[in-house]
């Protein structure tokens, strides 16, 4: 009998555990069996034997089943409504107004005030709060529906019992139980002043004078007003659409990984520079900032501009997925989603504390958001301030056991600072022996701006009849990049993957001194014809050649590029092959940088479309052609440049795991949903759920 009885309590606590947390199905089934038990039949009538009833009639009309729960309601009047204990009465109260609802609900007009009356009369006269309060509830609902029903008379005659009650109740505060049912009387009797009498309009005032300046009173108030135009189902509508948003937020915030950590890549995550993406052209959907490298269970996030976490996320990336930022100076359009990234860390701070990435900044950026950065937060696991070293000095830093990097020089002036900008070289180690490696430039000129006590120099020059000033170059070859590159990473310097950013074009770079006069005759040629803040078109191909890199992705381009960035790589690359042919040199590939490159850093490959799939292919069997507005890597090989869209899901295969054991028709219908309404066939990765 012990442990029928340990089974009985054990049911009983299911019970209530399920209720609790609004599982109204789940707790009517294990209710119904208390119900049933010997226990319950032989039990003492109690406020523990009425609660059970009681949520149980409360957890069936929950669920729906109004008729089921009219019974409970009717088990507990003939069962409990003799015993006077003020606990039992409550819940005997309670169960009068309740199911007076449920004939509401059901339409059994006829039945509704009997259950409202008799608690009114059983009760009226008792002194505990929370009776009282019950017995105020019936009369608010006997008003409401007989005004509903057209009985004006007893709707205001239940209206003045509210008053009753109230002035006779032993509580002197004016609860928020109170004030909603006060509120609805005054309201009820105030459009009836013909029949309001003397006494009534005193109470009216004096309910008035008391809640006039109780925020509590304006708030209910408010509330009833609100849900005058909100009904339920708008609510419900309402907070579906939350719900699910929110459900999009979590997935990103606390969903597990996507990505397949056997693989190591770089997912080029960005397009246009600087304030370009801030007045995008009207049919401009891609404004994307950042990069993403994952080399095996290490994830490094480089500069996240505007909507990165956006094509991060469309990508398959999940916040988990990021282990390391790193970002190289302070223009916002390589640090706008940082703030957002450090937001939505700082939400699942308490549900995920792992997931606690390393940040790595240039002294600039720590300047911009130092009110952010602060080192006892517990947001990031370390915060290091990013410094490149003079020529021949070499600082490294391991974000894991198999990938280090090195901060390096870069000449950029981002408002914040001059001198602070950094490129960064990242090396990826495949075993003891072996290891890949690549190099960001960062927004970098190719030479630095002379400086004199600390100040840069610079000069004005004409353009198009305007005096424009300009800063003067520090043209000594051992401040280059590429001479600073090789003295900071050694005498064997190999780079398998440089990533350019180039800026824009200029009139100048093509040796068109008339564009740009300088008041200063003896002004060296370099400071005449190269950018001060970017690479350009000669610093690129300067660098490229000097480098030699195996493959090179030129990147972040001048919105005023957009249109001819495909060709201007192309010619950029024909010039450089003329170049090396005639020094006798080896050819160099160069690609431009979109949203559709993936390279594959240990096979050294960029994923490309053969005609019929998506294959890791050798740089100098890729060519790029622009599709859809959008720049696509194709196999040279190919015969078939025209992309079928169901196809561009095979690029996940790369990045996203169990990609194979997922239904290729259900992948493919959403993926071609995916690519035409968000990103007109463009990006080639999808989270695959």
């Amino acid at each position: 009998m012990e442990k029928q009885y340990m089974s009985y309590m054990e049911l009983i606590r299911k019970a209530f555990e399920a209720y609790e947390i609004d599982d109204f199905q789940l707790a009517s089934v294990f209710f119904e069996q208390v119900i049933h038990s010997e226990f319950t039949q032989n039990a003492q009538e109690d406020s523990s034997l009425v609660s059970i009833f009681f949520h149980y009639g409360y957890s069936l009309a929950r669920c729906k089943k109004f008729a089921q729960a009219i019974g409970v309601y009717n088990i507990i009047i003939h069962r409990f409504l003799k015993i006077r204990t003020p606990d039992v009465m409550v819940y005997v109260a309670r169960t009068f107004n309740n199911l007076a609802l449920c004939y509401r609900i059901i339409d059994r007009i006829s039945e509704i005030f009997e259950p409202l009356e008799l608690c009114i009369d059983h009760y009226k006269n008792e002194d505990d709060i929370e009776i009282i309060h019950q017995v105020a509830l019936s009369m608010y609902y006997s008003s409401v529906f007989n005004k509903h029903f057209g009985n004006e008379q007893l709707h205001l005659l239940r209206a003045r019992d509210i008053f009753t009650m109230f002035t006779h109740s032993k509580e002197k505060e004016n609860t928020w139980q109170w004030r909603e049912l006060l509120s609805h009387a005054s309201s009820a009797l105030q459009t009836q002043t013909k029949d309001a009498d003397r006494n009534d309009l005193i109470m009216i005032k004096k309910i008035k004078d008391e809640t006039r300046n109780d925020p509590e009173n304006s708030i209910s108030i408010y509330i009833r007003e609100v849900l005058k135009v909100i009904n339920a189902d708008l609510k419900k509508n309402y907070f579906s659409i939350i719900e699910k948003e929110r459900n999009r937020t979590n997935e990103f915030m606390m969903g597990e990984s996507l990505l397949d950590k056997s693989r190591s890549f770089l997912l080029i995550l960005r397009e246009w520079n600087s304030y370009t993406p801030t007045i995008p052209s009207c049919d401009e959907k891609d404004r994307g900032g950042g990069y993403y490298v994952q080399h095996f269970k290490t994830g490094i996030v480089i500069d996240p501009g505007y909507d990165f976490i956006r094509l991060f996320h469309e990508a398959g990336g999940r916040l988990c997925d990021i282990n390391n930022i790193i970002i190289t100076h302070a223009h916002d359009d390589h640090t706008a989603d940082f703030e957002s990234l450090r937001m939505l860390i700082f939400r699942i701070k308490r549900n995920n504390p792992k997931v606690r990435p390393s940040l790595y900044v240039s002294a600039s950026v720590e300047r911009k958001f130092s009110g952010l950065m602060q080192l006892n937060d517990g947001l990031f696991e370390r915060v290091v301030i990013l410094n490149h070293l003079s020529i021949h000095e070499t600082h490294i830093i391991k974000l894991s056991s198999d990938v280090k990097m090195i901060p390096l020089p870069a000449y950029h002036n981002d408002v914040v600072s001059f001198s602070h900008s950094i490129g960064v070289y990242l090396e990826f180690m495949l075993d003891s022996d072996n290891s890949t490696n690549m190099l960001f430039t960062g927004d970098t000129g190719y030479y630095p701006v002379r400086m004199e006590n600390g100040k840069p120099q610079t000069y004005n020059y004409t353009h198009k009849g305007e005096l424009v000033q300009d800063y003067i170059l520090d043209d000594d070859p051992d401040n280059s990049l590429p001479s600073q590159y090789k003295g900071i990473l050694s005498t064997n310097f190999r780079i398998d993957l440089l990533v350019s950013h180039i800026g824009s074009i200029q009139a100048f770079e093509f040796g068109d001194d008339h564009e740009r006069i300088p008041s200063t005759e003896n002004l060296e040629y370099i400071s005449r014809n190269l950018y001060s803040n970017h690479l350009g078109l000669l610093g690129t191909l300067m660098l490229v050649n000097d480098i030699a890199p195996e493959l090179t992705i030129v990147s972040e381009f001048g919105g005023e590029l957009k249109k001819i960035r495909i060709e201007l790589i192309a010619k950029l690359m024909q010039a450089l092959r003329n170049k090396r042919k005639d020094d006798g040199k080896q050819e160099l590939q160069i690609i431009p940088g979109d949203i559709s490159v993936v390279y594959d850093i240990i096979h050294k490959k960029v994923l490309a479309f053969n005609g019929t799939e998506w294959v890791p292919t050798s740089p100098k069997q890729v060519s790029v052609l622009e599709s859809q507005n959008y720049s696509r890597t194709y196999c040279k090989s190919s015969d078939n440049y025209d992309v079928v869209e169901n196809q561009d899901f095979l690029r996940v295969c790369l990045i996203n795991k169990n990609t194979s054991k997922m239904d290729s028709t259900r992948v493919n219908s959403t993926m071609k949903e995916f690519l035409s309404r968000y990103y007109n066939h463009k990006l080639p990765f999808h989270s695959g759920r």
